[in-house]
């Protein structure tokens, strides 16, 4: 595909909340090149835009922050180096995992297991 991109004379350019860390791995995974990839460490890109950030779910001040941790472990990313991102971090995730699951973001969950199966109707 990204030669067919440079061949019509088209930029890539990707936006996508999170870390370095977390842009490195995507880039090897998807095989992009990371000068095509820009992270947004805070998400204010995505607010300044006004797009859906999700249910807009908290975590309690009652949940610890090892139980924090111990979930963003099993996540891209990780745990944020800076301790003071923790709950934003967890938060993201939270409302990220909800909007997927179709909570608080009508037709979103069509359009994941639509993206799975596939749409021969589609116009695109």
């Amino acid at each position: 595909a990204r030669d067919g991109l440079d061949g019509a004379g088209i930029d890539l350019r990707v936006v996508g909340i999170g870390n370095g860390e977390a842009a490195a791995n995507f880039c090897r995974f998807t095989g992009m090149r990371a000068d095509d990839l820009l992270v947004d460490e805070t998400g204010e890109l995505h607010r300044r835009l006004e797009l859906h950030s999700g249910p807009g779910l908290e975590i309690s001040d009652d949940v610890p922050d090892g139980v924090i941790e111990f979930f963003l472990r099993q996540l891209p990313g990780g745990v944020p180096g800076d301790p003071s991102r923790l709950r934003p971090v967890g938060t993201a995730w939270l409302n990220y995992m909800a909007m997927c699951a179709g909570i608080g973001a009508p037709g979103t969950l069509r359009e994941i297991i639509r993206g799975y199966l596939g749409d021969t109707s589609a116009p695109e």
